[in-house]
């Protein structure tokens, strides 16, 4: 008799059914669609010039994406919003209780904040402090996702793509007996022009078929395509070696090549995970530590320039943070089922929030709930 199965999903997590980096089936091979073209040409004798472009595109690339959507805006438990918010105000005897708009403003001016409601339940139910992704039935956390009898469901899913285009310059140069003494040189430039780009987020983009990195957004993963981490736009290369008589040989390698693109983020380190989904969660997916509005992977001193000159430069974006979250809030208090049907192109609200200034990782603050 074959023994039962001792792993399968949700035994990391005493049992729930929780899935955590779990290849989802059918699994697909990625796969790339690669073309080039060039011209090459003899400048003098032994000097070759060639000049390529190259473009590959890589689909299917394996992205973690939570399918039941923990923590998203339109997974709120009225409900379970509600009982987070009272029993949050049982803890200030001196307001008002219950879940009302004068309760929660009173708590407020009592020194709450949304880490306090987050203690009581009013978060994601995968904020990685109170809430480690177990099933919203268990905690009773207001944003349990899709199916509140189940937890997170990170499955990879066989959606990513990433792309790379390059201008490639390379001068050649081999001559026998250039100079006195010498017997022979060998002399390669080479310059780049290119640009790679990729869905994957996180900082280890290096291997994207085996980081087992998230999606931007899990509401629509494939829309925040930006610079990888390994993308320099201007990359030059030389190298060479001399024969010099008598056997002795030299020879001389160099690289350089332009600052690696860096992705602007919201900070999320403040209160360890509680309450992020109100403070940094911009697209309302139930991730938090969201791309600064108005920007794209790898923006920063690329597409948004950190120098003198544009400092004074603001960011105008659409946040659907403002829209689906503060409805969801809302409705918590008054009871009401959530209106989050909110879209990229409707303007709930339009923010500016300014750049930061040169060689700073220092970030504006955005507007939310008092911290």
């Amino acid at each position: 008799m074959a023994s039962p199965n001792p792993n399968y999903i949700g035994l990391a997590s005493g049992g729930n059914l929780v899935a955590n980096d779990v290849y989802a089936g059918p699994y697909k091979t990625p796969y790339s669609i690669q073309f080039n073209g060039g011209v090459q040409t003899q400048l003098s004798r032994g000097t070759v010039l060639s000049v390529d472009y190259v473009h590959n595109a890589t689909l299917k690339v394996p992205l973690e994406v939570d399918t039941n959507r923990v923590g998203a805006a339109n997974t709120l438990n009225v409900a379970a919003a509600q009982a987070a918010i009272a029993a949050t105000l049982s803890g200030y005897p001196t307001c008002p209780q219950g879940y009302t708009a004068a309760s929660i403003n009173c708590a407020i001016a009592n020194g709450a904040n949304i880490a306090t409601f987050s203690s009581g339940g009013l978060d994601s139910g995968n904020n990685g402090y109170n809430f480690t992704g177990q099933p919203a039935v268990q905690t009773g956390a207001a944003f349990g996702g899709i199916n509140p009898n189940v937890g997170i469901g990170k499955f990879i899913l066989p959606i990513g793509q990433s792309g790379y285009d390059a201008l490639q310059v390379v001068l050649q140069e081999q001559k026998a007996h250039p100079l006195p003494g010498i017997t022979e040189s060998n002399l390669q430039i080479s310059y780049t022009f290119s640009r790679i780009v990729t869905d994957v987020a996180g900082t280890n983009t290096e291997d994207q078929f085996f980081a087992g990195a998230s999606a931007w957004d899990y509401n629509d993963p494939s829309y925040y395509l930006g610079r990888s981490t390994l993308d320099h736009t201007n990359e030059l290369s030389f190298g060479g070696s001399l024969g010099i008589k008598y056997g002795l040989k030299l020879g001389v390698v160099g690289h350089f090549y332009s600052a690696p693109p860096t992705s602007l983020t919201l900070d999320d380190t403040q209160y360890s995970g509680q309450g992020e989904i109100f403070r940094t969660d911009v697209t309302g997916d139930g991730s938090f530590g969201d791309l600064l509005p108005g920007t794209l992977p790898g923006a920063y001193e690329h597409s948004v320039k950190g120098g003198a000159s544009t400092r004074s430069s603001t960011i105008t974006t659409q946040r659907r943070l403002d829209c689906p979250r503060r409805q969801a809030r809302r409705s918590s208090a008054q009871g009401s089922s959530p209106r989050v049907n909110c879209k990229r192109s409707e303007a709930c609200s339009s923010p500016s929030l300014s750049l930061p200034p040169p060689r700073s990782a220092t970030l504006p603050s955005v507007p939310s709930m008092p911290t």
